[in-house]
């Protein structure tokens, strides 16, 4: 599922490269996440997946922190971990 969603995303930072006009920017807000205990830096790796695309990485901002569901820990031993909602902004 996680390396589903990152294949995806890998398109879509494709095809934003290949529409955005030459000096535009894109902003794209996403939550970082976790899976059975381990977190996922969801921004970072769509940060590095959008330079290798072709587009500038400008920065990236949090924007807020969050705390994973209970689902997601609940019988691992670990109490809920600190996510990030965050701000990646690309330029052409």
């Amino acid at each position: 599922m996680i390396e589903a969603y990152f294949h995806d995303m890998r398109n879509v930072l494709i095809e934003v490269t290949r529409v955005l006009r030459k000096g535009a920017e894109a902003w794209i807000v996403v939550s970082t996440s976790a899976y059975r205990g381990v977190q996922i830096p969801v921004d970072l790796i769509l940060a590095e997946l959008g330079c290798e695309s072709g587009l500038k990485l400008k920065g990236i901002y949090v924007l807020r922190q969050l705390r994973s569901s209970g689902q997601q820990w609940v019988g691992l031993g670990v109490k809920g971990l600190p996510l990030r909602e965050s701000l990646i902004v690309f330029k052409r």
